[in-house]
């Protein structure tokens, strides 16, 4: 994430399956850090 928002800033960000608490709260703390007003986020999904 870092990375894109360094070289130039989207529009909007596509968030793909997330997979666990750790990742969802490092992307949150991304979109929070670089101020992100439009993203997309599909659903987490947990296996049984």
């Amino acid at each position: 994430m870092r990375a894109i928002f360094e070289d130039l800033y989207p529009y909007a960000v596509k968030i793909g399956m997330v997979s666990n608490e750790d990742i969802i709260k490092m992307i949150a703390k991304g979109l929070k850090d670089y101020n992100v007003k439009n993203a997309a986020l599909d659903p987490v999904m947990q296996g049984l």
